[in-house]
């Protein structure tokens, strides 16, 4: 969990069905890539300071039949959020330093 200075609450982890977790408008990913309910995905949202306003909230769920796990997060000083966590999948949709599955689990900013 990370606060930012305006009290803005932000969080990641995963949801266990990724087909009714709640995205918001011009959201990264509104649905999982296994198209299916119980599976896993993880989210990063953005919820107001009183925890009473879901502001915006994407699914990351990088690869259908791969596991992308959230685990941290973090805002810099400009307010810029940052994931960390791990991934068996191929290809960051950004691109990055290494994109390519070394095996069981990467570690995996962005």
């Amino acid at each position: 969990m990370a606060i930012a200075p305006n009290g803005d609450v932000f969080v990641t982890g995963g949801t266990s069905d990724g087909s009714v977790f709640p995205t918001t408008t011009g959201a990264y990913q509104t649905s999982d890539q296994w198209n299916a309910t119980n599976t896993f995905a993880s989210y990063i949202a953005r919820l107001d300071a009183n925890l009473g306003q879901l502001k915006s909230s994407t699914l990351f769920d990088l690869q259908a039949w791969s596991n992308t796990n959230l685990q941290d997060i973090a805002l810099d000083a400009s307010g810029n959020v940052y994931v960390a966590g791990s991934t068996d999948a191929d290809g960051l949709p950004a691109g990055g330093f290494d994109v390519t599955g070394n095996g069981w689990s990467d570690a995996l900013v962005a």
